[in-house]
């Protein structure tokens, strides 16, 4: 999960809301975490990742709620950082670049 962020509105405070289709009970949906540690997801699944910003409920758990009867165990590997242009994302980039070492250095 790679992007800007903070589409839809830039607040300076997460209200703690979790969503239906966002909220699990699951230990079948995990997140790696900045430590590269693979622990049970919750939101905000960016907390650690995106530290400096005020980090909230994203699309990361709907669709890992989705996909998980379907899959069985489901890893997210949160990298967005809140206002980055999507030019900073193209390969060969740095936000590119650790992205992708993130997602392999854990894909086990």
């Amino acid at each position: 999960m790679a992007g800007r962020g903070g589409v839809a509105k830039h607040t300076k405070q997460w209200d703690g809301v979790v969503p239906p289709d966002s909220s699990t009970d699951s230990s079948s949906i995990f997140r790696l975490s900045s430590q590269l540690e693979w622990e049970v997801a919750r939101e905000p699944l960016h907390h650690d990742i995106d530290s400096k910003r005020t980090c909230g409920v994203g699309p990361g758990m709907s669709f890992a709620n989705a996909v998980k009867e379907r899959v069985g165990i489901v890893g997210l590997v949160p990298c967005a950082v809140a206002a980055t242009p999507i030019r900073e994302w193209a390969r060969g980039t740095h936000l590119y670049e650790s992205m992708v070492n993130r997602a392999k250095r854990r894909g086990n």
